[in-house]
């Protein structure tokens, strides 16, 4: 598991990189990102997904993924934080989780805090 804490200003879009270590073949998992306020939540206030069967619906009904796949053969993706996701958020810490949740057994592949800065 990675341990990670990263940055973020407010009203601003980020992504977050996240590279296996060591490399790990991660094509065709289906992992979800999910944005807390404390570890052990049962309600992520955003998540993003990679994968068909886990993917967030806008209010449109239109799937949103958030991840994208950079290299499967050595585990790295991408997880795009647009800024609505931080919007209304006041300054301070917020629990992150990366898990794959298929194939089975599901794990944790990262956690750590996004620190919201002004």
């Amino acid at each position: 598991m990675i341990l990670a804490d990263y940055t973020l200003g407010t009203m601003e879009d980020g992504s977050l990189n996240v590279v296996m270590n060591p490399p790990v073949p991660i094509s065709g998992w289906s992992i979800q990102f999910s944005l807390m306020h404390r570890f052990g939540s049962d309600s992520p206030f955003y998540i993003a997904s990679l994968a068909s069967g886990y993917s967030n619906l806008n209010a449109s009904g239109f799937g949103i993924s958030g991840i994208t796949l950079v290299n499967g053969a050595t585990g790295q993706i991408r997880i795009a934080i647009p800024e609505s996701a931080t919007s209304g958020l006041q300054y301070g810490n917020y629990a992150s989780m990366v898990q794959k949740l298929n194939p089975w057994p599901a794990l944790t592949m990262s956690e750590g805090y996004l620190i919201l800065t002004p």
